[in-house]
């Protein structure tokens, strides 16, 4: 199991770049990659991460993220097809029954959960259903805010804010962690995928 986090210059992604992702093994180490100046100024803009990110979310059965079905995943999918990049889904398996009909299922290569759906059906009553916000209802510390300067000068490729976005990304993802763990006895396993 990982806990997926991505960060981009924008909400749209055509019109948006990925400066950095994340991705934690459940009680383990973080694993992330981010943009550089140099890729932006040589117009091949995130093309790479998103490759390094698709690459290493493939190692997981599960991706647990937060507001990833709408954002993260969405946004990953739409790169990796615009890129060409094979981005997991369903795989067909042919199934023999007993009697001998062959019978086809369709399978996720990787399931996912998304938080937010929790959040959202457990503690619905809070004002606002953001990571931040929940965090800090719960007491989870780690949120770290970033300066609005510092996503426009990251989207300009300055490696300070480049690498200060990296670590918000790193501390999104334990506090993902700490989260899932406090709402784990109110999680109801589904199978969705990616």
């Amino acid at each position: 199991m990982g806990y997926l986090d991505i960060e981009t210059d924008g909400l749209t992604v055509d019109f948006s770049t990925m400066l950095s992702w994340s991705i934690k093994r459940k009680d383990g180490e973080i694993a992330y990659d981010c943009v550089t100046k140099k890729e932006l100024f040589d117009l091949k803009f995130d093309e790479r991460i998103v490759r390094s990110c698709i690459e290493e979310i493939k190692k997981y059965k599960i991706i647990v993220t937060y507001f990833g079905t709408r954002f993260d995943a969405s946004f990953l999918r739409a790169k990796s097809l615009h890129y060409g990049l094979d981005f997991p889904g369903f795989v067909d398996e042919i199934i023999v029954t007993k009697s001998g009909k062959e019978v086809c299922k369709y399978n996720a290569e990787l399931y996912h959960f998304d938080l937010y759906y929790l959040v959202r059906s457990k503690l619905g009553a809070l004002s606002r259903k953001s990571l931040e916000n929940v965090c800090d209802w719960l007491g989870i510390e780690g949120k770290t805010p970033l300066k609005k300067s510092t996503w426009r000068k990251a989207r300009y490729g300055d490696p300070e804010s480049i690498l200060e976005v990296l670590d918000h990304n790193r501390a999104d993802v334990k506090i993902l962690e700490e989260l899932h763990k406090r709402l784990y006895s109110f999680s109801k396993w589904t199978r969705n995928p990616l």
